[in-house]
């Protein structure tokens, strides 16, 4: 009798538990790379040793008790991902106890290597699915139909999707010939060893299966990312597939290596790395990040309604003329919301940023797409989630564009008289704003064309939501500097998990952070992950405002928290 066969819609239901505790901790803060790794640690000591921790997760309802274990969960994780000899103090109580004291620390120290073993095959295995949104909500709504179908609030009996109806088939590790076996070696120009020692300890490391003839030595650092985001998507596919088929390691490579690579590689987003024989390791060249808020920080536009700008100055400003600017901003940025951005339809479906739903995008060609009659409605569906988001890739496609390329000569002229005009009543706050952002972020425009510096990023948190806060980014002219997928909407989700998000998305040991704005919600956010915060404040006289503030006083604030040299040797060659 053949076996019987098991659908991808069956591995899902089974695992809805183990979904449902992933949807908790993300629904509590935690990065969804981080929730999905985490609960398939807990899914693998399940399976492996009968160690059901997931059941007793799922239903707390403790906020604090959840906000525990995702600290805990996230000490196992860097536990897992510590060097070959370093073990993990860090104490596990809760994890512990539901365990019924079966697990500790001193378990996942022990059992390193067969625990990342056994996640990764959990990733490869199930976890392809059961962390899949799409197949989710696709189980949801087919779900959804098939109950209104048994209530008799429906006559057909719905099909179930082709995508959920294929049968599953557990992933398939292909081991490698002798001739497909090869390591890269990243190391220093500067380090005084030879070739002969790099081959002693890599063959230490890999127990013999790597030939003399496979060992190639690349100076340090080699990248792994192109600087085109195309290249960068293809080679990041191209290199994920080639670790799940084990054709970069040998199989006696420890496998915790390629866990490290798995849980990282996702993650890098544009990081320089490079490979040796323990995973990844990270550029030499430092990466600074800059988190920026925008209302009152890079543009000014509260302060000019409210007349709180003009009264500082004690009778130097004329308060009426502010109101009308700040007046005039508020009318233009709603216009390019309406007329470009599908504000009337979207205004209420706010995203923390624009790639938000990207996974529900499915890559169609918009060009002749009927935006005004595809009857979107609120995004809890997959079908209106995709039309949400091909509005959002549209936005972006304009965006990029620019609004010299979108607005008639007259709204343009409007425009550029209207900036004019309120650099003018601030002193100049918004083009020396914008400059210190290019000097910071490396950005070099010459013509049409501009160059970015790697190592260098800006990003905005703002409080307001996404839409208007891209269209604010256009208008007040700061989109040469900061890039669409940089723009990060705090409205629903708060600054914390913004920058948590940013952190994660650059996080290695050659990244610092460093936040800059003028409310406490940024500051007690870049206090909490031990940034460097910049208090701006407009009232004529402080430093930290503009003009005023500048690259040397971000640097100080940087050196300061990160105990470096004020200024890294390439910023100081960049000027």
């Amino acid at each position: 009798m053949a076996p019987m066969s098991i659908s991808v819609k069956d591995v899902i239901t089974f695992h809805k538990i183990d979904r449902a505790v992933y949807a908790k901790f993300v629904a509590h803060g935690m990065e969804h790379a981080r929730a999905r790794n985490a609960v398939a640690l807990f899914m693998w000591l399940e399976q492996r040793h009968c160690i059901d921790i997931i059941c007793q997760i799922v239903h707390i309802i403790n906020p604090t008790m959840v906000l525990i274990l995702i600290a805990e969960a996230d000490a196992l994780l860097h536990c897992l991902q510590q060097d070959d000899g370093q073990s993990c103090y860090t104490e596990i109580p809760t994890i512990t106890s539901l365990s019924k004291n079966r697990v500790s620390i001193l378990f996942f120290n022990i059992n390193k290597d067969e625990i990342v073993r056994g996640v990764v095959s959990v990733l490869d295995g199930v976890g392809r699915f059961v962390f899949d949104d799409y197949m989710y909500e696709l189980l949801q709504a087919y779900e959804s139909e098939e109950a209104a179908a048994r209530a008799g609030l429906s006559t057909v009996k719905p099909a179930v999707p082709p995508a959920l109806a294929i049968s599953y088939a557990p992933a398939v590790v292909v081991p490698s010939t002798e001739n497909e076996r090869s390591m890269v070696i990243a190391f220093s120009m500067e380090l005084p060893i030879g070739r002969d020692e790099i081959w002693k300890f890599c063959t230490e490391k890999t127990g013999g299966v790597l030939k003399p003839d496979r060992l190639f030595l690349v100076p340090f650092p080699v990248s792994l990312h192109s600087s085109s985001a195309s290249t960068h998507k293809s080679d990041q596919r191209k290199f994920q597939g080639r670790i799940s088929n084990s054709k970069v390691f040998p199989e006696k490579i420890q496998v915790r290596n390629l866990f490290l690579l798995k849980f990282q590689i996702l993650a890098m987003d544009k990081t320089d790395c490079s490979l040796n024989a323990s995973g990844l390791v990270p550029s030499t060249k430092v990466k600074t990040v800059y988190v920026w808020d925008m209302d009152e920080t890079l543009i000014l536009l509260k302060s000019l309604l409210d007349g709180t700008f003009a009264s500082s100055f004690h009778g130097g400003k004329d308060l009426k003329k502010s109101v009308e600017i700040g007046k005039k901003w508020e009318n233009l940025i709603l216009k390019v919301c309406d007329s470009l951005f599908f504000y009337e339809e979207i205004e209420n479906f706010n995203e923390p940023y624009l790639d938000a739903l990207s996974t529900y995008d499915d890559g169609k060609d918009l060009l002749n797409y009927d935006f005004e009659n595809d009857s979107l409605s609120s995004p809890n569906d997959i079908a209106n989630k995709r039309k949400l988001a091909y509005r959002h890739r549209a936005i972006a496609d304009k965006y990029k564009k620019g609004l010299q390329n979108l607005l008639d000569e007259q709204l343009l002229n409007i425009w550029n008289d209207l900036y004019s005009l309120t650099d003018s009543f601030t002193d100049g706050w918004l083009s020396s704003a914008h400059e210190l952002v290019r000097q910071v972020s490396g950005v070099i425009s010459t013509g049409e064309d501009t160059a970015c510096n790697n190592n260098r990023v800006s990003l905005i948190v703002t409080s307001g939501s996404l839409i208007p806060s891209l269209a604010k980014c256009l208008l007040y002219k700061l989109d040469d500097v900061i890039s669409h997928d940089n723009i990060y909407s705090s409205w629903e989700v708060g600054k914390l998990q913004c920058f948590n998000w940013i952190r994660d998305r650059f996080d290695s040991p050659q990244t610092r952070f460093c936040a800059i704005g003028d409310g406490m919600e940024e500051c007690n956010a870049a206090q909490s992950l031990n940034w460097p915060f910049v208090k701006v404040d407009f009232k004529p006289g402080n430093p930290n405002r503009f003009p005023g503030l500048n690259k040397g006083t971000l640097r100080s604030y940087i050196s300061v928290m990160y105990e470096t040299a004020e200024s890294d040797d390439e910023e100081k060659k960049d000027g």
